[in-house]
């Protein structure tokens, strides 16, 4: 698949900063900012235009926090962002993007982080996610993410 030349290299400089990082730390330095700022800029009339993969990289760009320099800016944007980054991620999930849905249950904020986590809270009732043998713990694959995006998308056609 032949994707646009910002994508490729929007996902590179985030997998470059994830591997060099803090990855808890909740502001970036001025110069990371700034590439991740002209990242959004680049990428935006792709994403306008439905490119999925172009709104899941803004979507995780803000998840991330990769445009905050300083906690004032941070303070001052983190609502407005966290519903850009919803709005986004539902965008890639209506269209059938596993990974923006899964990222939609735990993160997604407003109505439509709520419809999505209510979503995969009641399909968890009808189908128990996989166990991890070592610790117990649930893994929820794909296929049961998908599963869960199905009801959500099906309640959200009515």
């Amino acid at each position: 698949m032949n994707h646009p030349r910002e994508l490729l290299d929007c996902w590179q400089d985030m997998d470059s900063w994830g591997k060099s990082q803090n990855p808890s730390a909740v502001t970036v330095s001025a110069e990371t900012a700034i590439k991740f700022r002209r990242h959004v800029e680049r990428l935006t009339p792709l994403a306008d235009g439905g490119n999925d993969l172009a709104r899941y990289a803004i979507a995780s760009i803000h998840l991330l926090g990769l445009l905050y320099p300083d906690e004032e800016t941070r303070a001052s944007r983190i609502e407005r962002d966290q519903a850009e980054m919803t709005r986004l991620l539902c965008q890639c999930a209506e269209g059938g993007m596993i990974a923006a849905f899964d990222n939609l249950v735990v993160l997604g904020t407003g109505e439509i982080g709520g419809s999505a986590r209510t979503a995969a809270r009641d399909f968890e009732r009808g189908r128990k996610p996989d166990r991890d043998e070592a610790s117990g713990m649930p893994v929820y694959t794909p296929d049961w993410m998908e599963g869960a995006m199905t009801l959500w998308l099906s309640r959200r056609e009515k």
